[in-house]
């Protein structure tokens, strides 16, 4: 079967490159002959036919490129909104959804205010007008969210304006900080337990770093001391203020626990600024650092003079009770020999 075969080549730029050639073939074509016109236009078919395989292509690799970076957004634990300089959500991965309780597509194009009930109040995002480094500016000064059932919630955001393609965009990064506040409450809480507890014992914590020399205590042991409350302590200057007597022995006591890990324990007497005497019950125990080698002493004091004074004049009571029931029994036997006599 000889049939005469037309054959037309034609190069199809897709962008910058060539990515193919258009074929057109036609049987039983003796007597065509194809002129400059008709040419032309077989090229203009062309050219359109790699213009539409570029946008198509360019829609497939951004629709590919979209999917992988919504992949990537909802595997990333903190929520994560995008939006777009009208304030427009375009961005909303699993944790936001799973945060504020929206589904994508009714998050998709609302307005970000409506995440932030503060911000639509003290701050007019809610028009087309409002800028993305306004929205930075006022977001970064409010910390609470709203739900989609209404209840709001605090939260911390980190906030950056970035340049897109065309415009300006705004990602939020969104931490629900429910339970480290409700952590923190409870550690404020016990804290103010603890600084009432040792107001009212008379105690307080100290830590000594031989390091550094730095002797740090909290500001109960101030007044026990009777220093100023921002007053700055070393180990020197506790020493100092240590009854002579009783310097030794607390500077050893300290000099062993670092070196042996012993305890250190024992009353010792202080001389604060005002020449007034103070007797301190004094505990504490090596703290260790990573290589767990001893790096510091941490102990509590606890001022025990009204306890010993209270001691002492129990005992001068004592003594004083004791004295006059001796000098009541010579005083009796003192009567009943001189009854005796008489008789």
């Amino acid at each position: 079967d000889h049939r005469t075969l037309a054959y037309v080549g034609l190069p199809l730029p897709i962008g910058a490159a060539l990515s193919g050639v258009l074929n057109l073939f036609r049987f039983d074509a003796a007597n065509i002959e194809i002129g400059r016109t008709q040419m032309e236009l077989l090229e203009l078919c062309a050219h359109w036919i790699g213009v539409t395989l570029a946008e198509e292509l360019q829609e497939r690799l951004m629709t590919e490129q979209k999917r992988r970076a919504e992949a990537v957004l909802d595997n990333v634990q903190e929520a994560i909104v995008m939006i777009d300089e009208e304030a427009k959500i375009i961005a909303f991965n699993g944790a936001a959804r799973q945060l504020f309780g929206y589904r994508a597509e009714t998050a998709l194009g609302m307005l970000v205010c409506n995440l932030f009930p503060k911000l639509k109040t003290d701050a007019n995002c809610c028009t087309a007008e409002q800028g993305i480094q306004t929205i930075v500016k006022d977001m970064q000064q409010h910390i609470y969210g709203l739900r989609a059932d209404g209840n709001e919630f605090p939260l911390e955001i980190s906030f950056t304006a970035v340049r897109g393609i065309q415009e300006f965009l705004g990602v939020a990064v969104i931490r629900d900080i429910r339970e480290r506040l409700a952590a923190e409450q409870v550690v404020r809480r016990s804290e103010a337990r603890l600084r009432r507890a040792q107001r009212v014992a008379q105690m307080g914590e100290w830590e000594y770093s031989p390091v550094h020399g730095e002797w740090a205590w909290s500001k109960e042991l101030n007044e026990i001391f009777g220093l100023a409350a921002q007053h700055a302590t070393t180990y020197a200057q506790v020493i100092t203020m240590i009854h002579p007597e009783d310097r030794e022995r607390l500077s050893s006591a300290i000099s062993a626990a670092l070196a042996r890990g012993t305890i250190v324990e024992g009353e010792f007497r202080v001389l604060r600024p005002d020449h007034a005497l103070r007797h301190v019950s004094v505990y504490a125990e090596p703290s260790f650092d990573d290589q767990g080698r001893r790096s510091s002493l941490f102990g509590v004091m606890q001022d025990i003079t009204e306890r010993r004074r209270a001691e002492a004049e129990a005992r001068a009571a004592l003594m004083d009770k004791l004295a006059a029931e001796a000098c009541n029994r010579s005083k009796s036997q003192f009567l009943a020999n001189m009854s005796h006599e008489l008789r």
